[in-house]
Parts: C-alpha cells; sequence; structure tokens
C-alpha cells in the first residue's frame, strides 16, 4: 500500500476515516434515543464524550487526507504555471485561485525539491520576487 497523496489508497484512508465516524455517529444518536431525559447519569455522559472525541479523531483524519490531496493538487498547478512562463506571487494566485498562504507552502515544497528558483525583477518603485522552475544545465 502506497501512503502518497496521489495513490487510490490514500483515498481509500479518506473514505474509510468519515465511513468510522458515520457508524461512531449512528451509535451515539442510537444510545441517546434510548435514554431517558430523568435517568442521566454521569457515565452516560463519559460515554457520550468518548464517543464524540473517537468521531471528532476520524474526522480530523479524514481532513488531513484531503488538505494533503488539494496541497499535492495546488503544487501540481502552480508546477504547470511556471512552465508556461516565471511568475510573481500574484500572478500564481489569480492563476490558482489559491490563497497566498497557501501558495507560499507550495513554493516552499517546490524550492526543497529542487524544481524551482527565485530571482527579483528590479522594477520602480520596488523589485518584485518572481519564481521559475529550474533547467537542466544542458538547456540553459
Amino acid at each position: 500500500m502506497s501512503i502518497r497523496p496521489d495513490s487510490p489508497w490514500h483515498y481509500a484512508g479518506a473514505f474509510y476515516a468519515l465511513v468510522k465516524a458515520q457508524t461512531k455517529l449512528h451509535i451515539l444518536i442510537r444510545f441517546v434515543g434510548k435514554t431517558e431525559l430523568f435517568i442521566e447519569s454521569e457515565s452516560d455522559n463519559e460515554v457520550i464524550n468518548s464517543q464524540l472525541n473517537e468521531i471528532e479523531q476520524h474526522l480530523k483524519s479524514a481532513r488531513q487526507n484531503l488538505m494533503a490531496t488539494k496541497m499535492i493538487d495546488l503544487t501540481q498547478k502552480i508546477e504547470a504555471q511556471l512552465a508556461l512562463k516565471d511568475c510573481n506571487t500574484g500572478e500564481l494566485k489569480d492563476a490558482t485561485g489559491a490563497t497566498y498562504p497557501e501558495i507560499f507552502t507550495a513554493l516552499k515544497q517546490l524550492l526543497d525539491a529542487g524544481k524551482a528558483q527565485y530571482y527579483f525583477i528590479y522594477t520602480m518603485p520596488l523589485p518584485t520576487l518572481t519564481y521559475q522552475l529550474k533547467k537542466p544545465f544542458w538547456k540553459i
């Protein structure tokens, strides 16, 4: 099984987490429906809280899986945009529709992987930070 975010197993893991959360929620609904309002006990509250905590953990796991997938998609979009032309972050924001923190995170991943590099274009009034894909030395 691959744990890469673009593998089918990654999506299966997210689906499994959502199914587990749904199952826990159904159990909780049945449990709450069987208890009467007049007979509330501390143990009932503990059971309900533990079930809610488990549901929250399953949903958090599914959310993390989906965010990793979204970040891979954004990184690929940015890489495709940089393949077309050198871009600054404003142009990447317009092209991808992502927020600046997401764009900078994806750019950091590309820079760390050695796929991209940056340079400054000196224009008036301020220099502009511009990103480009790294070209192999034989294509320079």
